[in-house]
């Protein structure tokens, strides 16, 4: 039993736990993960919203985050330190040199962060919440979840839903020095009650916090026009906001296009996209595609065109931007990063002892009666 006891807190055991989590770390930075609060990850329409491939379902490797082997990863790595730091302060109670006292005093704290580490980060997955949602400027939503596109809540979190409103009051969208995209939303988001709500700017990669929420910007912005189908009586049978997707084309480039089903004038199915100027990014048009018998007939219009088709009059007055936005709750973050910290703090007190025998090692050179 005792070489048991040994070989559970040797280095080679703690080295293989490491190895393990570490791979499952980088697994889960290369694979979208479930329910991890990257408002990126959703495509915005709701046939792009495909589920992961079965073997990725099967294997657990789209929710790595909660599965089995992770956190028994965790738990045979906290019952390791647990066990290590029992027999570092059992030794560190023995007479020792002042240098050896300071080194064994620097491990036992370095290994008490870590398992503050492996503590919060499992209070932190049993109490998180998640909220996701797809907001056009001007939109205003609550937390409930006939609201959201996606949600997901820990077995302890305590208040999931009812938490807040939100509204997308602005979003500007341009482009960094390298290319890639880059958009700043300003939000309002108060309490349900009516109370006061709290204006905030949100941009990729700098969240906005709230009363513990932290709101965050995701990666795919899209077009957002208003389509307005006006009947043959002059009534207005059909008038919304359509957030299209951005998906690869035939050429590869990104796409924004989506489609609706009119409820009148026979028109059925209405397939949208945009057309973007590549020299003035600025100059989009509505490519409104109609359905003639077996074929689709595109026509182009401009914000404030009308188009008669049917029998109905088909027009786009007003052209805005949508975006994704997560709303998460981690409130057991700061103590993985107070476990992070003391972690350091036990490296500084091991790095000193360090330094110190090496001090003593060159005034032993440099006067060998002190050896």
């Amino acid at each position: 039993m005792g070489r048991i006891r040994f070989k559970f807190r040797s280095m080679p055991v703690a080295a293989f736990l490491l190895a393990l989590l570490l791979l499952q770390l980088l697994l889960m930075a290369v694979i979208p993960q479930q329910g991890m609060g990257g408002a990126g990850r959703f495509r915005g329409a709701a046939d792009l919203m495909a589920q992961p491939p079965g073997w990725l379902a099967l294997l657990h490797l789209d929710r790595i985050y909660q599965s089995l082997l992770f956190r028994a990863t965790l738990l045979l790595l906290a019952a390791h330190i647990i066990y290590g730091n029992v027999c570092r302060v059992r030794n560190l109670l023995r007479p020792r040199s002042r240098r050896e006292r300071l080194r064994r005093l620097g491990s036992v704290v370095f290994h008490l962060g870590l398992l503050v580490v492996i503590g919060g980060v499992f209070l932190n997955s049993a109490c998180r919440t998640d909220a996701v949602f797809g907001l056009t400027v001007g939109q205003t939503v609550r937390d409930i979840p006939t609201d959201r596109l996606d949600g997901r809540a820990g077995p302890w979190a305590r208040a999931a839903t009812g938490r807040f409103v939100l509204k997308l009051e602005r979003l500007q969208v341009a482009t960094d020095a390298t290319g890639a995209p880059d958009a700043e939303a300003t939000i309002l988001i108060g309490p349900p009650d009516g109370g006061s709500a709290t204006r905030g700017t949100v941009s990729f990669n700098n969240p906005f916090r709230w009363r513990g929420l932290a709101v965050r910007i995701g990666a795919i912005i899209g077009y957002s026009p208003e389509i307005v189908v006006i009947d043959t009586v002059g009534g207005t049978c059909m008038r919304r906001f359509v957030r299209m997707a951005a998906t690869p084309g035939p050429d590869g480039k990104l796409l924004h296009r989506d489609f609706i089903d009119a409820p009148c004038g026979g028109l059925g199915r209405l397939r949208l996209t945009m057309e973007r100027d590549a020299a003035s990014p600025d100059d989009v048009r509505l490519v409104l595609g109609l359905r003639d018998g077996d074929r689709w007939r595109d026509h182009r219009l401009a914000v404030g065109d009308t188009l008669a088709a049917g029998g109905v009059r088909i027009t786009s007055p007003r052209l805005r931007r949508w975006c994704h936005l997560s709303v998460t709750g981690d409130p057991w973050l700061n103590l993985v990063f107070g476990g992070f910290w003391t972690a350091l703090a036990g490296l500084g007190l091991v790095a000193t002892a360090a330094a110190m025998k090496v001090t003593r090692n060159i005034e032993s050179l440099r006067d060998p009666a002190r050896r």
